[in-house]
C-alpha cells in the first residue's frame, strides 16, 4: 500500500495499518541492489531529524551508533533500516507504538527525517576488547533506565539483559569495572521485574548480581521486597541484615527492616489466633465427639445382642424338634406293638405238637 505525495514519491505503508511508513527522500545508487542494506547483527551510524509540518529541523539531529536487533533505538528505526540502502536519506512516520521514548497515543504520529550513513559488520563477541564490552553495557543500562522510566518494562528487561550478555558472556575474567557495571545492570533488571510483579526473577537477578560484587546494596535491598512480598519474612530480614551490615546507616534498609520486623510480628499474632481458635473448636466439639463414639458403641452392642439372641433361639428351636421328634417316635412305635398284639393268630397254639 502507498500513498502519493505532491512531488511524485510514495510513502510505502511498511506494515499495512498506517502506523509506519517510509519515503525515499534522495538515494543515488540502484534501488534494486540489496547488497548495500544492513541486516540485523550489523551495527549503523545515522543521523536523526525531527520534522514538523513536512519541514527537518537540524537543530533536533542527533547521530546515532547502535546494532541492529539490540533495542538500542525506538523500534521504528529497527523495523524501517533494513529497507534503506547505505547514503539513502528517507523520511518516516510513526505511530508512538513503535516509538517506546513516547507515551503511547494510537493517534499521534511523529516524523523523522533519517540519514543511513555507514553500515558495520560487528566482530565476535569473544573478540571484543574490555572497552567495548564496557562502552556496549553502557550503553544498554542506559537505554534500559530510559524505557524503564517511560514503563516500557518489556523493552528495559531486553535491554538490561543485552547489557548482562556483552559485559559478561565469552570472558574468562574480566576487570573489576566490568563486573560492576554487569552487576549494576542485573541490579536494575531486578527493579523491572519488581515492577511486573516477578519476585522469584527479582531474586534470581540479584543473587547473580551479588556473585558479581558483593556490597552491591541494592541487590540485597530489592531482593528482601522481593522475598517480603512472598511473605518469606525470614529469608527478607536476613537480607536486610546483610545490607544493614555493610551499611548500618542506610536509611531505606532500616524502614524496610522495620516494615519487615512489624509483619513477621502480624503474622506471629495471627498464627496464635488461629491456634486459639483451633483450640476453642476442639473444646466445643468434644462433647459431640463424646456422644458420636457412645452412640457407636451403643449401637456396637445392640447388634452383638441381637445376634446372640438369634444364635440362642435357633438352638432352642432346635431341641425343641428333637424333643418332638422323640416324643413321635416312641409313641408310634408303642402303637404298632398294640395293634400287632390284637391281630387272629398272632396266639401260638401248640396243642398239636402233644
Amino acid at each position: 500500500m502507498s500513498d502519493t505525495t505532491d512531488d511524485g514519491n510514495d510513502w510505502i505503508d511498511i506494515l499495512g495499518s498506517g502506523d509506519l511508513t517510509k519515503r525515499t527522500v534522495s538515494y543515488d545508487g540502484d534501488t534494486d541492489d540489496v547488497s548495500n542494506r544492513p541486516t540485523k547483527g550489523q551495527k549503523v551510524k545515522i543521523r536523526l531529524t525531527s520534522v514538523t509540518n513536512g519541514e527537518a529541523h537540524p537543530d533536533k539531529s542527533e547521530n546515532k551508533e547502535f546494532i541492529i536487533g539490540d533495542n538500542d533505538v525506538p523500534y521504528f528505526l529497527e523495523l524501517v533500516l533494513p529497507m534503506m540502502h547505505l547514503t539513502e536519506v528517507c523520511r518516516i512516520r510513526s505511530s508512538s507504538k513503535f516509538d517506546d521514548e513516547r507515551q503511547e497515543n494510537l493517534n499521534d504520529h511523529a516524523e523523522y527525517e533519517v540519514h543511513l550513513i555507514d553500515v558495520q559488520d560487528v566482530p565476535p563477541l569473544k573478540d571484543w576488547t574490555v572497552e567495548a564490552r564496557i562502552e556496549a553495557g553502557a550503553a544498554k543500562k542506559m537505554r534500559g533506565n530510559k524505557l524503564f522510566d517511560a514503563k516500557k518494562y518489556d523493552s528495559a528487561i531486553l535491554s538490561f539483559r543485552k547489557g548482562v550478555k556483552y559485559l559478561t558472556e565469552e570472558i574468562e575474567e574480566g576487570p573489576e569495572a566490568l563486573k560492576e557495571l554487569a552487576s549494576t545492570c542485573l541490579t536494575n533488571l531486578a527493579a523491572v521485574y519488581l515492577k511486573i510483579s516477578n519476585f522469584s526473577e527479582v531474586i534470581s537477578c540479584c543473587e547473580g548480581a551479588l556473585l558479581l560484587n558483593t556490597t552491591n546494596i541494592k541487590a540485597f535491598y530489592r531482593k528482601a521486597k522481593a522475598f517480603r512480598a512472598m511473605k518469606k519474612y525470614t529469608e527478607a530480614s536476613e537480607s536486610i541484615q546483610q545490607l544493614l551490615t555493610i551499611d548500618p546507616q542506610n536509611h531505606a534498609g532500616r524502614m524496610l527492616q522495620k516494615d519487615i520486623q512489624k509483619e513477621i510480628d502480624r503474622s506471629k499474632k495471627a498464627e496464635k489466633e488461629l491456634f486459639k481458635k483451633m483450640v476453642s473448636a476442639l473444646d466445643g466439639s468434644s462433647k459431640d465427639v463424646q456422644k458420636i463414639v457412645q452412640d457407636k458403641e451403643r449401637k456396637d452392642f445392640e447388634e452383638k445382642e441381637a445376634a446372640r439372641e438369634a444364635r440362642n433361639t435357633r438352638i432352642l428351636w432346635g431341641l425343641l424338634g428333637l424333643l418332638i421328634f422323640g416324643i413321635l417316635a416312641s409313641t408310634f412305635y408303642k402303637i404298632r406293638e398294640i395293634y400287632a398284639d390284637n391281630q387272629p393268630g398272632s396266639v401260638i397254639d401248640d396243642s398239636r405238637e402233644l
